[in-house]
């Protein structure tokens, strides 16, 4: 991961109502708000429409031009200490996960530091995560749905495949970015070349809840977590207040975009 000029680009949505397309701001005395927590991947910052007009970023500029930006905070330029800050909202040094997680190491979020998503249960949430999570898996004590969360979708590890939600391996990844072909082409070539489970923190990564999930293979990873969000938005009781974190895998590498997006 370069982390010079990157950063997570973090998109917070407080709702009053429910369903989201319809909804219209209305304070609640009684009530909490609904709460969409959205983080984009080491996203730059000139990676953004509203600061640079080559980039096509449609969907971010409207939340940004209807909300507030605030760009003027420091934050940790890698994924673990990002991640750490954001569910705990302590500094990584107090936690020792002052650097990206190696997968095949024992590390973890300790349990005495209690998540956003614990704490908001407390108060009555329902709490549900799609996406990336990078904060431990050694022990399922350590993974999303034992820290809050009422549900999972997504992988533990840093990064992986976008559409078949594997580990990649350095070899794999140094092939994806130099070989001028698309996302999808990359992916059958690793395939074919049998790279999916070389060294020891290769292999399959993507869990619904605690389950090794297979249903959205092929499915590239932004398109999956999002049709998760929606099912999962369409289905809650708007009556029961909703904490939703969605912690997207793009930009991250490897570098491969939607087969829909590869004109532009």
């Amino acid at each position: 991961m370069d982390v010079c000029s990157v950063a997570q680009v973090i998109v917070v949505l407080v709702l009053y109502t429910l369903p989201l397309s319809t909804a219209q701001p209305r304070l609640s005395i009684t009530q909490p708000p609904h709460i969409v927590f959205i983080v984009a991947d080491d996203l730059g910052w000139n990676d953004v429409g509203w600061h640079n007009p080559e980039v096509l970023t449609p969907n971010l500029n409207s939340l940004a031009a209807s909300g507030i930006k605030l760009e003027a905070s420091y934050v940790q330029p890698t994924c673990t200490p990002s991640r750490n800050s954001l569910m705990t909202g302590m500094f990584p040094y107090h936690t020792e996960l002052q650097q990206v997680m190696d997968p095949s190491t024992p590390t973890f979020l300790p349990l005495k530091y209690p998540t956003i998503a614990e704490k908001l249960k407390q108060l009555g949430y329902s709490t549900h995560m799609v996406g990336k999570w990078h904060l431990g898996y050694c022990n399922e004590k350590y993974t999303p749905v034992r820290r809050g969360f009422d549900s999972f979708l997504g992988f533990y590890m840093g990064s992986q495949c976008h559409y078949f939600h594997h580990k990649t391996a350095p070899l794999e990844e140094k092939i994806s970015s130099s070989t001028k072909v698309s996302s999808f082409g990359h992916v059958l070539i690793n395939s074919f070349l049998g790279l999916r489970t070389q060294g020891l923190t290769q292999g399959r990564d993507f869990r619904f809840n605690t389950t090794v999930w297979t249903k959205t293979e092929g499915v590239y990873s932004t398109h999956a977590f999002a049709n998760r969000a929606i099912e999962i938005i369409k289905r809650h009781d708007p009556d029961v207040p909703l904490f939703l974190y969605i912690p997207f895998q793009a930009p991250h590498s490897p570098l491969q975009v939607s087969v829909s997006n590869t004109p532009l």
